[in-house]
């Protein structure tokens, strides 16, 4: 782990910038075209999450620094594991299993390398690098469901607000009721649900195993 806070302060700026790219892209301002849609996508809210987190340790990283303070930042703790592993299935569900539906201009767009590649990769070494571990309690990757249950709560109830058509009514296939049924939609859930709380609980075990490496 590095606890050099000038480190720290280098590293999280450029994700903070980035991620501020990343933002306007989600919003189609690249592309001179505003996204009604941008608050629909798990990739987006899921990096602006981050995104906050993000902004919040570097303010306390500064100040840690002016203060000659050396002891870890610890922002939000339980927001920051969570914002891990909500992370960390945007990379891993865009990149292996959206990502080949999609043509070649899109994945090269700023949007998808910075919010799908970058910005993911750069948050989960922020937690290995400059995060002091076995912090992470045991029920903490059951945790991580929360947002990602509330999150497909919200896409069906805004689906029956504006009617099962239309542009973007539900952004990833497999919540699609239309497409899959409800029955459908049910199984995709609790697959991906599962593999939630199994990557918070793989995170839980790097976590461990870094903490006894720096011990």
């Amino acid at each position: 782990m590095i606890r050099d806070k000038l480190t720290q302060i280098i590293f999280r700026t450029v994700f903070c910038t980035l991620a501020v790219i990343g933002f306007a892209a989600s919003l189609g301002l690249f592309e001179a075209q505003f996204r009604s849609s941008f608050y629909v996508y798990f990739t987006n809210l899921s990096n602006y999450i981050c995104m906050f987190i993000g902004f919040a340790e570097l303010k306390a990283t500064i100040k840690q620094f002016r203060e000659n303070d050396d002891s870890f930042t610890d922002v939000f703790p339980k927001m920051k594991f969570m914002g891990l592993v909500m992370i960390f299935v945007t990379f891993t569900v865009y990149n292996f299993l959206l990502a080949k539906d999609k043509p070649i201009e899109k994945n090269l767009s700023v949007s998808s390398i910075t919010l799908h590649i970058v910005l993911p990769l750069m948050y989960i070494a922020d937690w290995i690098l400059f995060r002091e571990h076995r912090k992470v309690k045991k029920t903490m990757p059951l945790l991580s469901v929360v947002i990602p249950i509330i999150y497909a709560a919200f896409v069906f109830i805004r689906a029956e607000i504006m009617g099962r058509q239309g542009d973007v009514v539900y952004p990833y296939f497999f919540l699609d009721v239309n497409k899959l049924g409800w029955s459908g939609v049910a199984v995709w859930m609790v697959i991906l649900l599962a593999a939630v709380i199994a990557v918070g609980y793989l995170f839980l075990l790097l976590d461990r195993l870094l903490a006894k490496k720096n011990s």
